[in-house]
């Protein structure tokens, strides 16, 4: 290749690249100023909900029922367990909040 192609094509090679954002910049800042990066404002907290725990008796009818204050996300039994269940209920259900 020629001096004078290989010159032209890197000349057009450097503006392509300013032109589409890819050559380096310098900002200009004041030497006092600091960066800080915003903050998130922290997850609203979730309300507990009332957790209903129940087993099962005789003729698989369900039993032994216990009402307790949790997290949404705790109301649930682990994969695989068997003999019973958790379910969200009504909250006039659980005992009083203290």
């Amino acid at each position: 290749m020629k001096t004078a192609q290989r010159s032209t094509m890197l000349a057009v090679s450097a503006l392509l690249l300013v032109a589409c954002g890819g050559g380096s910049r310098q900002v200009n800042q004041d030497p006092g100023a600091t960066s800080v990066a915003p903050e998130r404002p922290a997850p609203a907290p979730v309300p507990p909900v009332c957790c209903e725990s129940y087993g099962f008796g005789a003729g698989m009818v369900e039993c032994c029922f216990v009402f307790e204050w949790t997290k949404p996300k705790d109301c649930k039994v682990p994969p695989g367990y068997v003999g019973g269940g958790k379910r969200i209920v009504s909250n006039n259900r659980c005992p009083a909040r203290t």
